[in-house]
């Protein structure tokens, strides 16, 4: 079994040496910051060559225009901040539609 990693999002990417290292966080589930919400934490930490970095770009440019298409996420227009919030009626799916629906394919490759 391979081992699995949730994430709520990438905190931080380095370029040095000619290595690229992405650090994924998540939402403490009982540290807060200032304003109350729950402070964000170091997870992991994934390093890769360029080379790796760079083919990875093509993979994610290809599921977030699938996600696009699916109509799953909306795209930034530009001057907005970044954010990871699935549309709404994503969020919902009627009953029988799910993600195990005989008729319905995966919206990436």
């Amino acid at each position: 079994m391979a081992d699995e990693i949730y994430s709520d999002g990438i905190g931080n990417i380095i370029v040095a040496g000619g290595v690229v290292r992405i650090d994924f966080v998540s939402l403490s589930p009982t540290a807060k910051d200032e304003s109350g919400s729950p402070a964000v934490e170091f997870r992991q930490r994934v390093i890769l060559s360029l080379e790796g970095f760079a083919r990875s770009i093509g993979k994610i440019q290809d599921t977030t225009n699938a996600l696009l298409k699916a109509g799953l996420i909306q795209q930034n227009k530009p001057g907005e901040e970044h954010t990871a919030e699935p549309l709404a009626a994503a969020k919902t799916e009627p009953k029988g539609e799910g993600r195990n629906a005989p008729d319905r394919k995966p919206p990436f490759p």
